[in-house]
């Protein structure tokens, strides 16, 4: 009998419908290259990952966030979030207090979104490194882009 290591947890299975889920691909000899224990924890814990997904977006899920970051509890897990941040990116804090202090001299002064005109803005970095390149853009569109860049690495 035909052995197979599991590509996720390496062990030694025997290559059967028993142990190993089918796949058409010829090059896999007819077989996926995880076990069906593998398989079955990945379903399981995308389910899961879905379901909290869904109550997250849902009016439930977000008046319980809301109440947990106004709670003690939340507070002091979103400073210690802060601080790890800071701690792990000193350039885009270094940035953000450039631009901080700018605005305060009143040397810079913020301009509507580039994509929707809307007044209320926020200075968005390209590079933290060259803190006074900055275009400005509203909340939302300023949350798209990051997305985007985010996606880009």
């Amino acid at each position: 009998m035909e052995l197979r290591r599991c590509y996720v947890c390496g062990q030694s299975k025997q290559l059967t419908a028993k142990f190993f889920y089918t796949n058409k691909v010829p090059k896999y000899h007819g077989f996926r290259l995880e076990c069906k224990e593998c398989t079955h924890k990945y379903n399981i814990s995308q389910k899961r990952k879905d379901i909290v997904r869904k109550y997250n977006i849902s009016q439930k899920g977000r008046i319980t966030a809301a109440k947990y970051i106004q709670s003690v509890r939340g507070r002091k897990q979103r400073a210690r979030q802060a601080a790890i941040e800071r701690r792990r990116y000193p350039e885009k804090q270094k940035a953000r207090l450039i631009i901080k202090q700018e605005k305060k001299m009143g040397r810079l002064i913020s301009k509507p979104c580039i994509i929707c005109a809307e007044i209320k803005t926020e200075a968005h970095h390209e590079n933290y490194y060259k803190p006074m390149n900055i275009i400005w853009l509203c909340h939302l569109h300023h949350r798209e882009v990051d997305g985007q860049m985010r996606g880009q690495r």
